[in-house]
């Protein structure tokens, strides 16, 4: 058997360097088209959905339209959400969250429902700050089974039945075919206010980066709210005219727990924030999650 010198793998190391060579990938575009698919997924309040449910029922503002699916049961410094049941609806539910009503703490572990079995469910660890009635810090860490997370700190003001605002920053991850990657996002004073516009948020922004590059989303429905819940883009600096789908559609008594947690799921008109210990019984208008809202 023939041997190769070691002292000729320096020449064929170079003689292979030299050698015909793969094209160079294009370098990726970021379009208006892709921060139309993430836009809705990544500003404050859609990442707070992911954890809207558990901490409306927490709070007395909502219930589920099914009291014996999920189970929830309440003890003395915890609240208990149990799925693993078909709801009167048809609607399966899996999974369990766990939340200490002491620290404010939540465990979720393969919580979820709908149709989209491994994909609706999550699991990880939130919590939010006691705070004054009106003013919350949330903070998020969530994953599900095909490698798509949420790490996210935010910030609302305001309360069920008002104007809210929304701050924040995280980083998401998405494993569909509509929005695979990651990004990075920071939400700056993203405002709800039915009086203003109850189709898309009054005013703020969000921006985000995916792959080098970054897009700032323009919130305006409060001067243009019948522009079917458009919002001004740029990119890298350079405007890119408007996307369309930032919106939320308003209903007096929406069914809570239609579609699967944080994508379908309602929302208080108010943002569903400013948290209050004292139970409300009166039900509030809600609105329903913007069209496509990750968990």
């Amino acid at each position: 058997m023939k041997r190769v010198s070691l002292a000729l793998v320096p020449a064929l190391l170079l003689v292979a360097a030299c050698g015909p060579s793969s094209p160079a990938p294009k370098p990726y575009v970021l379009t208006p088209d892709d921060v139309a698919a993430w836009a809705p997924n990544v500003s404050a309040l859609a990442a707070y959905l992911s954890i809207y449910q558990p901490l409306a029922a927490y709070d007395g503002q909502a219930t589920f339209q099914d009291p014996n699916c999920p189970v929830v049961e309440r003890g003395e410094s915890t609240l208990t959400i149990t799925g693993d049941c078909t709801d009167s609806t048809g609607q399966a539910w899996w999974g369990s969250v766990s939340m200490d009503t002491t620290t404010h703490e939540l465990t979720l572990s393969d919580f979820g429902n709908g149709a989209d079995v491994p994909a609706s469910k999550q699991s990880g660890t939130a919590s939010i700050d006691d705070g004054s009635a009106t003013s919350r810090d949330f903070t998020l860490e969530l994953g599900k089974g095909d490698g798509s997370s949420i790490d996210y700190q935010g910030h609302v003001d305001g309360d069920y039945d008002g104007r809210t605002v929304w701050n924040g920053s995280g980083t998401f991850v998405r494993r569909d075919a509509q929005t695979n990657g990651e990004v990075t996002a920071t939400t700056v004073d993203e405002v709800y206010d039915n009086a203003l516009c109850t189709t898309q948020p009054a005013s703020g922004t969000t921006e985000l980066t995916l792959d080098a590059h970054t897009a700032l989303v323009s919130y305006d429905g409060a001067v243009a709210c019948s522009d079917g819940a458009a919002a001004d883009v740029t990119i890298d600096d350079v405007p890119a005219g408007k996307i369309t789908g930032i919106s939320c559609s308003v209903s007096a008594k929406p069914p809570l727990g239609a579609g699967s947690v944080g994508l379908g799921v309602v929302l208080g008109v108010a943002a569903a924030s400013g948290l209050r210990r004292r139970r409300r019984t009166r039900r509030v208008e809600e609105d329903a999650l913007p069209k496509g809202a990750w968990v």
